[in-house]
């Protein structure tokens, strides 16, 4: 599997909205690589939403 460079609990933001950290990868039914996410807090970083959702790489940014 292609990571596209993310690692396992780095903080990434989506392309359109939303900051998260990667709990996870996996390929999704149609071979997409994606990225098991939690929401946090863009302001801390610490505060973590209830909840998962997941997006395929191509659609998360590295926060510098």
């Amino acid at each position: 599997m292609n990571t596209n460079g993310f690692s396992i609990n780095q903080i990434v933001k989506g392309k359109f909205a939303g900051t998260f950290v990667i709990l996870g990868f996996f390929k999704n039914e149609i071979g997409e690589d994606c990225a098991q996410l939690k929401a946090v807090n863009p302001a801390n970083y610490t505060e973590k939403a209830l909840g998962e959702l997941s997006l395929p790489l191509n659609k998360l940014i590295t926060i510098n």
